[in-house]
């Protein structure tokens, strides 16, 4: 539905502005990075009841995803020079979600409408 400038400035209704949202489906391609670390069963335990040990078990797993990004190249790095103090700029972004953020939308080929 297009919005015209009858739309935008019928105020003789009470209701300057309409606004129309349309969703639409999409494929999303993305490859999901996991790692695993097990625990032996002493270790569950310090896991449970110790939180600098979680706090190490986390920063191991993070070392590891990290590596995954670089190796399946899912990171962009790019590099500039910096004319201001002749030094070299280096980034690397990739895109992340918190897990309350994650929603995994499934759908079926050919019910697109």
């Amino acid at each position: 539905m297009a919005i015209t400038d009858d739309d935008l400035f019928n105020t003789g209704k009470g209701n300057a502005w309409k606004t129309t949202t349309e969703f639409r489906t999409t494929e999303i391609q993305a490859k999901p990075v996991n790692v695993v670390y097990k625990l032996s069963s002493i270790e569950s335990i310090h896991f449970k009841e110790d939180a600098s040990f979680r706090q190490m078990i986390k920063s191991k797993l993070a070392t590891e995803l990290a590596r995954q990004i670089i190796d399946n190249n899912l990171g962009y790095f790019t590099h500039a020079y910096s004319h201001m103090d002749n030094n070299m700029i280096v980034r690397g972004r990739c895109f992340l979600l918190p897990n309350d953020q994650i929603v995994f939308l499934v759908g079926l080929k050919g019910n697109d409408k």
